[in-house]
């Protein structure tokens, strides 16, 4: 944090200096609205999402980032993350040179099959948006190996087909 004397708004010779002074008795400034404003917390963090939600548990930080938002601009894009982490996979299992069933491998399908399943239940992400964007991205590449894995990891009550066309 930069000095209060740096700061654009600052100025000694203005007579509105006294409001940059610290109360005696609390250490706090009289005027708050006087510092710098930046709106990024209020802005969508989408890298910050991807890194937590990458990390095993990261579908406990969801609630923590979530608040109540009076505008229509959603403060989480759990169908964008999800399908960065689901293409990441199946790229490092089609890249891989290990068979799929190496624990590695297991453990990125089992966690985004787990985080999936969460996400829908909890509705920080819709199936027909994350299929629908899945679709054109897996159009793109052709990830034969990841493609078998990813829906062999699936819970066994749930099916979800999505055809690709060639």
């Amino acid at each position: 944090m930069y000095p209060i004397t740096t700061q654009a708004s600052f100025a000694w010779a203005l007579s509105t200096w006294s409001t940059w002074k610290l109360q005696e008795s609390t250490y706090r400034l009289h005027f708050k609205t006087h510092l710098p404003y930046s709106n990024e917390n209020m802005d969508p963090q989408t890298y910050l999402q991807y890194i937590l939600l990458k990390q095993p548990r990261g579908q406990e930080n969801l609630f923590y980032m979530l608040r109540a938002t009076n505008h229509g601009i959603p403060r989480i894009q759990c169908n964008e993350v999800i399908q960065v982490l689901i293409m990441e996979a199946m790229c490092a299992i089609e890249d891989s040179d290990l068979p799929v069933s190496t624990p590695a491998n297991q453990y990125n399908c089992f966690h985004l099959c787990h985080f999936v399943t969460y996400s829908l239940f909890l509705n920080f992400c819709t199936l027909q948006q994350l299929l629908t964007s899945l679709l054109t991205q897996l159009k793109l590449c052709h990830y034969n190996k990841a493609k078998g894995e990813l829906m062999l990891s699936a819970p066994s009550k749930t099916t979800w087909t999505l055809r690709i066309g060639t």
